[in-house]
């Protein structure tokens, strides 16, 4: 049986993460491929596993201190003001309290210095005007041609009618900025080292 290698940095029938996603849930009909029911927090979280085995630069520098890099992270990084770990910090990023177990550590590092190198479908920031004149930025969790549904930087739930909005403006890249000149190599390093504890309850 032909399997798919899924390390390549360009998958043949999954150029994207929704077709990815769409790929997963409805199967590949005439191949091994099955359909599955998968929830879309399961979807999200195998697309990122994938996207993380795709070709990533080689780790630079030496081992880093996880305790180090946790002090870092909460800190000089000021991480927690966009990504949330347990139940401590924010909601605009992608939370990463399991992000040791979704992503390898060239992935994690490619991230740090080049973050809008690539940008995950689920990961997509909106920023929302209504006809009153409120602002609201969120992560996207769910958009359809008729709503959007929102994670605010608040952390609350946001559901919008699109026909009820002034403007819907979806970011291009990604609002993370680049460490490379924020944290030496081997501050770096040591972020990196406490980002690959982090593996949930």
């Amino acid at each position: 049986m032909a399997t798919a290698d899924l390390s390549r940095p360009n998958l043949r029938r999954a150029t994207n993460d929704d077709l990815l996603a769409s790929i997963m849930q409805s199967g590949l009909p005439g191949t091994a491929m099955p359909p599955n029911a998968l929830r879309p927090r399961e979807v999200f979280t195998i697309v990122a596993y994938i996207n993380s085995l795709r070709t990533a630069p080689p780790r630079s520098g030496s081992a880093g201190s996880a305790a180090r890099g946790q002090g870092l992270f909460a800190g000089k990084g000021d991480c927690l003001s966009c990504h949330r770990v347990g139940d401590r910090g924010a909601f605009l990023g992608p939370n990463l309290s399991e992000v040791g177990l979704l992503r390898r550590i060239a992935a994690l590092e490619r991230s740090l210095l080049d973050p809008g190198a690539e940008v995950l479908s689920q990961n997509a920031t909106l920023t929302a005007v209504t006809q009153a004149g409120s602002t609201i930025r969120g992560r996207v969790l769910n958009e359809d041609s008729h709503s959007v549904q929102l994670l605010d930087q608040a952390g609350k739930f946001q559901s919008l009618r699109k026909d009820s909005l002034r403007s819907l403006t979806r970011e291009a890249t990604s609002s993370m900025p680049s460490y490379g000149d924020r944290l030496t190599p081997a501050e770096r390093a040591d972020v990196l080292a406490y980002l690959t504890t982090l593996r949930g309850n």
